[in-house]
This record gives C-alpha cells, structure tokens and sequence, in this order.
C-alpha cells in the first residue's frame, strides 16, 4: 500500500497492519494517520492519487483521482475485489482495450491500465455533469429536438465503434449516457461491450433487461442493430419519462420485449411530430429486419426529422460532423427570430413606402372633388332644407287651428323638434318660420289647459259622489262588525281548546313512536344476538365456513338494513377467520420458502401438518400449526396476507391456534370479535351455572378451565366473581 502525505507529497509505502494507525512522513517528519482502507482519499494506484469517490459501474467502483506525472483529474475505475478473478480481470482489460482503441469525441478515452496490491485499475477522462438518467428523473421528460440532439450523438458514437473495430456496446440506456457543463454527449461503460467476431454459443447473456433487444435475450448473434434497439428504448424514455416495458420479474419483461407493442409515445403527448413516433416504433421492432439496416441510415432519418424539429435547422449538425458546441435554444431560438424580423421589416418597408405614394396621390384628387362637391351640395341643399321646413311649419300651424279643444297626442314634442331644425338655419326667413310654430305652440298650450281644467271640474265631481256611497257603505261594515265580533270571540275559544287537545296528542304520538323505535332496536339487537350465539357455537368447534354460510343466509333474508349491514360485516370477519384456518392447516405450498424463527424453512402446509426443514439440523420435520407460537403463526399469517395490519392477522390467529375465549386478551375493545368474546363468555357462564345445578364437581372444573383460558382478559377479575357467586 502507498499513501500521499497530505503535507509534503511524498509516496509513504506502508503495509497493511498500519492502515489505520498513526505513522510518521520520512520526508517531513509529521505524524500521518493512514487510511483504513484501500479506496480512501491519498491512496495510490500506480501514476495515479484517489480524491473522491464518484460512483459504481457494472463490475467495479470510479473514483475522481489525479495523476502524478501529468498533472491532470481522471476517472479511476477499479474492479471490485468479488470481481478479481480469470473471467473479471479478463473483462475489465477487455474494456480498457476497447477504450484505448476507440478515439471519439462522444465515447469515453481510456488513458492507462494497470495493477496495485492485486486489484486492476483503469484510468478514463474524468466528465463534469449527468447522466440523462437524472435528468429524467429531475424533469420527467426532455423536449423532442434536445432528446434528438442527445440520441445523435451516441448514434455517432456507435457508428464510430461498428466501422472501427465491429463493437457492439450491449449496455445503451440513460445511466451510460452523459451530458458534460459543455453540452458535450459521452457514451460510457464498455464494460459489456464486446466485437462482432469475438461472439460464440457460449458467449455469456448480458445487458440490462429494460434496454436489451430480443435478440439479446435470446442468446443470439449481434449486431449494430441491437444498440439501435436499446437507443429506441432509451429516446422512449426521454420523450415521455417512463421505460415502454416495466415488470416486477426478468420473465416479464424479457416476454413483453418479445411479445408485447409499448404505449405509443403519442398518447403521452400528442404534440409530438409523427415522424418522431413512426422512428421510435421502428427502432423498437421486435424483428431486426424490421429496424433500420444500420447507424447510418437511423443517421439519416434523425438528421431529416430535425430540419423540422430544430428552431434553426442551419445549426443542426451535419452527419459524421463531431458536434463540440453545447446545445443553445435560446441562441437558436433569437437567430431565428432576428431573420425573420429583418425579412418581414424589409418587406413591410417597401410596401409602406409604395402605400404612402399612392395613398397620397388619391388624396389629393379626392379632397379637390370633395371641395367642389360641398361647394354645390351646399348650395343646393340649403334650397331643399328650407322647402321643407317651411311646408311643414304650414302643416303644422294648420293641424294647430283645426285641433279646437281636443288634445293632440305628441304636438309639443312635434313642435320642439321643428324649432331644434329651424335653429340651425341663419336665414330671416327661418327666424319668420320659428315665431309661426312658436306661436302655434303657444296657442295649443292654452287649450290643453282649458281643457284639463274642465276635465278635474267633471272628476271633482265625480269623486264627492263615490265618497258619499262609500261613506254609506263604510256604516253598514260597521254595524255588521259589532255583530260579528261576540261570534269571533266564541270561535277563538274553542280553537283555543281544539289547539291544546292537539299538542297533547302530538306528544303521546311522540312519546309513543320513540318507544316504538327503542323496541325495535332492541328487537334487531335481539335477533342479531341470536345468529351471533349461534355462530360462536360453531366458531368453538372450528366450523367457520360454516359460521359464515350460516351468517350469510340469514343476511338473505328479509331483515332490517342495519341488520342486513352487520350481518355481512361478520360474515366478512368470519370469512377472514377461514381464510386464516385455511391457511393454518391446508394451504399446500402457498407458504413455501417462508422462514420461521427457532423452526425453519416451510415447505408445505396439508391436513394441519406443518412440513418444514430444520433450520439446525437441514432435516425434514413436521409439527401440528397447534405446536407453533403465536409469534411464529403471525409471520405465516403476514407472508399469506401481506397488505393486512398486523392487528387483524394477530387477532385472527390467536382465535384459529387458541380458540376465542383464550385470544379475548388479544381481541380490541368495541370490536366485532369482542362481541363475540363476550357473547361466549355469557353461553360459557350459562353452562355452567346450569351445570352447578346438577353436578357441582364438574361446574367447580369447568369454571377452572374458564378462568385458565381468560387469565389474560381485563374480565377476568368480573368473571371470578360471578363464578364465586354461582358455585356458593
């Protein structure tokens, strides 16, 4: 083991007895603590000082690390110990020479490999960013062009690797891919990576199954085309933020890459292009014919699509072009925008410039033939205007004559309106012919008046005359009244009455109906009691599906709703209680593998034996599910019933191992299984009060046994004393 002093830099050698201890530098005489273990900060690999770590890959462990002679940062990736052996060190140097050979700006560099203290080590470029993994996770989904940018990139990668050296990557997915702080793609991991001409039958099945092809699965020879098949998965990804096949099992989703089509991407989000989704479909074909026939042609097609993707299609990249810059929205976006505002400004100036001179010559022919036009219409409709309004003042100082002494409906306003039009005329003759309708005006007005004065004379009248009848009217009502009020006095007396010998019928007719509904509840209570009594008969003799059929047929019949509710309540408690005794006593190999402390592994439950292996002894033994503690039924009881709280399995099985007499300590108060605790208790205290009567011995013997089984119950102490009482 070597180690940096953190003080001077010198190479400390040490041996491992001293890891952990205290030492002194040679070269600066300061006490130094060394590490504990291998993979701490100052260890030395080789060239190489560990700084960090920085994360796991498949077969090994990277570190951030820099390097003695050059003075640079690097990924140090070194293979887990498990890992040391023939095959490991054979595929960890076969990732590194397949690094080493491959120089690409989106595949990770390897820089050195090597060997210290019999572990290899292999050193990388060292990348600053994340994984798409993470950013998926961070945002859901990333945005179609950008996931096209990504998807190109390590298309580019993979292309490189095929025409160079026939690689085929076997591990594509959003963990290996990394985006830089320069917007740079890297495909990394080669770890599975294997050659074309290096594959044979027993060539080992590798991958990661949400990403592998079918062929991959299936053991086949490979090709470039399974990568295109692990790129589509993981574009899939990108796009709508979950994996197209998802199961709890490596069967289920090996059969769903084999058999099952994904969700279209566009159900996600209908916004994205077609031609996206008619790519990632392709990519995704179960059949590699049915795939595009390399990385060059799915080159192509994404290239294609992104000249409608892209904001500005000139910055997409060229095929086999190494793109270096960090992808820019936003810069794109803008140039976008700038062009097209310059060209439509260009464009709207010359055709505002044309409006303007056209507008401008139109103009001036139209105000010279407007002016002409004023001129004339002026002249000639101050002629008509005055026609008319003289004709119509006539009009209407004659309407004024022959209208005598009866109103005309709308003549003032009429003539407001003619003195509004002759204001705006400034002639002398307009001012002739506003005196005329003032006059008419005023003549009218006199006669209206003279006429509303006869009208209220006439009304006056008229009203003395109703004032006289009703005055008449009003003595008759009067008289009447006196009459009729001792009647009204009499009547109000014996309402008085009926209305007192109502509200006292009323309150019997409550008190009555309250009492009718307190026997009725008694009565449901009653009859609920008696199905209960009976079920706890046969819950004692371990008869529950009994007890349920029996519960649930008086359910069917005509009962009360409330009744009706509480019964298919117990027949669900009661139904639990034999899934639970079926479980217990006849559940096969439901429960196989299943770990019971101080017992063993189950392997099958039949006729109430218990078959398991030893956990000592590795031999196959049987015991009765009656031989178990209750800390060991409760762990088979939540293996066959995981989703159930612990309280209603413990309940449950504390009533199937010891009976319900004896789990009445376990059973929660104002539960269901209380009541019927307590509905046995009662059945158990009639027993033997029956049976005091006739054999004391025997009622002395059962109230032992009662007590021995309700030690537990808070009860008990109650029970005791009523059993005292009895056997007196």
């Amino acid at each position: 083991m070597r180690y940096k002093c953190p003080f001077c830099g010198y190479i400390i050698p040490a041996e491992e007895r001293f890891m952990g201890q205290m030492v002194f530098c040679p070269s600066c005489d300061k006490r130094v603590t060394m590490p504990k273990t291998l993979f701490e900060e100052g260890i030395v690999f080789g060239d190489f000082v560990i700084s960090s770590k920085v994360g796991a890959g498949s077969i090994g462990t990277v570190y951030k690390a820099s390097q003695l002679s050059l003075e640079r940062i690097v990924a140090l990736k070194i293979l887990s110990p498990e890992y040391t052996d023939v095959q490991g060190v054979t595929d960890f140097l076969k990732e590194a020479r397949a690094a080493a050979r491959l120089s690409h700006n989106n595949l990770v560099k390897c820089f050195a490999v090597g060997e210290e203290q019999g572990l290899c080590y292999m050193a990388m470029n060292y990348l600053v960013g994340e994984t798409v993994k993470n950013r998926i996770k961070r945002e859901g989904d990333i945005a179609v062009d950008e996931s096209l940018h990504i998807i190109q990139q390590i298309a580019e990668a993979l292309y490189y690797a095929w025409d160079e050296a026939k690689l085929i990557h076997r591990d594509v997915k959003p963990e290996n891919i990394m985006i830089t702080q320069d917007g740079i793609v890297k495909l990394t991991d080669l770890g599975l990576a294997i050659s074309h001409g290096e594959w044979t039958e027993d060539t080992e099945i590798s991958g990661s199954p949400s990403y592998m092809s079918p062929e991959q699965f299936a053991g086949e020879k490979l090709d470039t085309r399974s990568d295109i098949y692990s790129l589509g998965v993981s574009l899939y990804e990108m796009l709508t933020g979950s994996l197209p096949f998802q199961g709890s099992t490596l069967r289920t989703v090996a059969k769903q890459h084999f058999y099952e089509n994904p969700v279209p991407i566009k159900k996600f989000d209908p916004k994205i292009p077609s031609d996206v989704a008619v790519m990632v479909k392709k990519m995704m074909a179960k059949n590699p014919d049915d795939r595009y026939a390399n990385m060059e042609d799915l080159l192509q097609q994404i290239w294609k699509i992104r000249q409608k993707t892209a904001p500005d299609k000139e910055l997409v990249p060229e095929i086999h072009t190494i793109s270096v810059k960090r992808l820019d929205y936003n810069l794109q976006t803008k140039v976008k925008e700038v062009r097209q505002h310059t060209r439509k400004y260009i464009g709207e100036e010359m055709k505002r410039r044309m409006k303007v001179y056209q507008v401008l010559f139109v103009l001036l022919i139209m105000v010279v033939a407007l002016l002409l036009t004023v001129w004339f219409l002026y002249r000639y409709h101050n002629r008509a205007k005055m026609q008319e309004l003289r004709q119509e003042v006539e009009a209407y100082c004659i309407q004024t004559a022959e209208s005598g002494k009866s109103p005309v409906n709308g003549f003032q306003t009429q003539g407001n309106k003619l003195l509004e039009r002759l204001g705006r005329v400034s002639s002398l003759e307009a001012r002739f012919l506003e005196t005329q309708v003032r006059l008419a005006i005023t003549e009218y007005a006199s006669r209206k008046l003279e006429s509303d004065l006869n009208n209220a004379k006439s009304e006056k009248q008229r009203t003395a005359n109703n004032f006289s009848r009703l005055k008449k009217q009003y003595q008759n009502l009067s008289e009447n009244f006196k009459k009729n009020r001792e009647q009204v006095r009499h009547k109000t007396g014996q309402l008085r009455n009926i209305s007192k010998t109502t509200s006292k019928i009323k309150n019997e007719n409550r008190i009555l109906k309250k009492k009718i509904k307190n026997f009725e509840a008694e009565l449901r209570k009653a009859r609920f009691m008696e199905i209960v009594k009976r079920a706890v008969t046969m819950v004692d003799s371990a008869r529950y599906q009994e007890a349920c059929a029996m519960i649930m047929l008086e359910a069917g019949k005509k009962q009360n709703s409330a009744i009706k509710t509480k019964l298919s309540k117990a027949a669900g408690e009661f139904k639990k209680l034999a899934m639970m005794d079926q479980v217990l006593t006849e559940s096969g190999t439901q429960l196989a593998g299943a770990e019971v402390p101080a017992l063993g592994s189950i392997l099958e439950i039949h006729k109430g034996q218990i078959i398991y292996r030893d956990t000592v002894t590795r031999q196959i033994e049987k015991k009765t599910w009656s031989d178990l503690t209750v800390s060991q039924l409760l762990i088979l009881a939540r293996k066959a019933f995981p989703g159930n709280p612990d309280s209603n399995l413990e309940t449950a099985v504390l009533i199937c191992s010891k009976g319900i007499l004896s789990a009445g300590a376990g059973i929660k108060e104002n539960s269901f299984w209380m009541t019927v605790f307590n509905v046995s208790l009662n059945q158990a205290l009639d027993n033997i009060r029956y049976q005091s009567m006739t054999d004391r011995s025997a009622a002395v013997n059962s109230a032992k046994t009662l007590l021995g089984k309700i030690k537990a119950s808070p009860r008990f102490n109650e029970i005791k004393k009523q059993l005292e009482l009895i056997l007196k």
